[in-house]
């Protein structure tokens, strides 16, 4: 059962976003950041529940063959990447992506090490 499934629960998550000052900060004159929010959230949850679901089930599923597997693989990528777009769009989420370069960056000094 999704949360955010119908119109009528994401126009009232935008409202109720749309009031929160750290949200508000990033509104555009194209869109109320409130409306880009609640619509990534609404996506994400559909992103979230398919790979609990359906993609995951069929990637640990012991009678599927490695093929059936690999498909289930590159069908959690494909999600994955439906997820980045989404936590992307919003501009509330982006500090999160500044968090990124700095784990990226003590990554790469792990991986250097010898």
């Amino acid at each position: 059962m999704r949360i955010l499934e119908s119109v009528e629960s994401i126009n009232s998550l935008t409202e109720k976003l749309g009031a929160i000052p750290v949200v508000s900060q990033y509104d555009s004159d194209d869109e109320p950041e409130a409306a880009s929010l609640a619509w990534s959230l609404s996506e994400l949850e559909g992103s979230f529940l398919t790979f609990l679901t359906e993609l995951l089930p069929r990637l640990t599923d012991t009678s599927a063959s490695l093929d059936d597997a690999k498909d289930a693989l590159f069908d959690i990528r494909d999600e994955f990447l439906h997820v980045l777009y989404h936590l992307r769009d919003p501009r509330f989420f982006d500090d999160i992506f500044e968090l990124e370069a700095e784990f990226d960056h003590g990554r790469k000094r792990l991986d250097d090490a010898p």
